[in-house]
């Protein structure tokens, strides 16, 4: 979709696909496809399975890895680094216990840091180390959700969700340390993505609604007036959501991966006439 919420193009091959992500060189989205990940290279139109259980996949800057989840029913849930897109080899980055959570949600611009949702007391955001030893360490521990977290492309800047306030608000703080807490989102968000220049930060109201907020100045950061583009769907939101958002942006702000429910243009009605009868038999 444009910003207008125009329709540019639609996936055929992707129908029923959830939490679209983009590559950052804009040629391939990943995405959940029947319990499986998939990958679309859109020059080709070549739809290609990369795993099977699992739907949530962010990209490394390179455009050719993945970081993805695996559910193992015996040892939990595994963040896994894919070594090439259309390899077999793979590596282990995170485990978590049996029960528990862990999705990735960002890598770092410059490769070092893997982000991802944690469950620890509850959902919280969590800094893994890509280089070195490769530390883990939770990035606000809270008794609140933390969750959806992406950097900015500076890599300066972390946005999330929050249930601080008590219901889900899009929030910013400095990373690698966090510093203030910035509010963005004036009457709830979710969902929040970086435009890949840093100049826009994008997220959903409860409604469905993707907003639009311009980044006025990087250093120290400033946020504009939200601006509401399009509502690409209807939601009643129930608690928090977690994992990756069910959009993405592209480098220069202006299309939109949108996965949404697309409603039938000729809706029908069927009606079963004289039905008591048939409970007596």
């Amino acid at each position: 979709m444009n910003r207008a919420g125009q329709v540019q193009e639609r996936i055929d091959q992707a129908a029923g696909a959830q939490r679209p992500s983009l590559s950052p060189d804009g040629r391939r989205i990943a995405m959940g496809l029947r319990t499986a990940l998939w990958v679309l290279d859109l020059a080709r139109g070549v739809l290609s399975r990369v795993t099977v259980d699992t739907g949530s996949a962010v990209w490394l800057p390179d455009s050719q890895h993945l970081m993805f989840y695996r559910q193992n029913l015996r040892k939990g849930k595994d963040i896994v680094f894919e070594t090439s897109i259309g390899d077999v080899g793979s590596e282990t980055i995170v485990r978590e216990p049996i029960g528990q959570h862990a999705h990735p949600t960002d890598v770092s611009s410059d490769g070092k840091y893997l982000i991802y949702e944690g469950e620890d007391d509850g959902y919280d955001i969590w800094v893994q180390e890509l280089t070195g030893d490769r530390k883990a360490s939770a990035y606000v521990p809270a008794p609140t959700v933390e969750t959806q977290s992406v950097l900015s492309p500076d890599g300066h800047w972390m946005a999330y969700t929050s249930d601080l306030s008590g219901r889900s608000e899009i929030y910013v703080q400095s990373f690698p340390t966090p510093g203030s807490r910035i509010q963005v989102s004036p009457n709830g968000g979710h969902s929040a993505r970086w435009r890949r220049d840093g100049k826009e930060l994008f997220y959903l109201m409860p409604d469905g609604t993707l907003t639009a907020v311009p980044v006025r100045s990087a250093q120290p950061i400033e946020f504009g007036a939200p601006a509401a583009l399009f509502q690409f769907f209807s939601l009643t939101q129930r608690g928090i959501p977690t994992q990756t958002p069910s959009y993405d942006v592209t480098a220069d702000g202006q299309r939109f991966i949108v996965s949404s429910v697309v409603r039938r243009t000729d809706p029908s009605i069927n009606v079963l006439l004289n039905w008591p009868t048939l409970l007596t038999k």
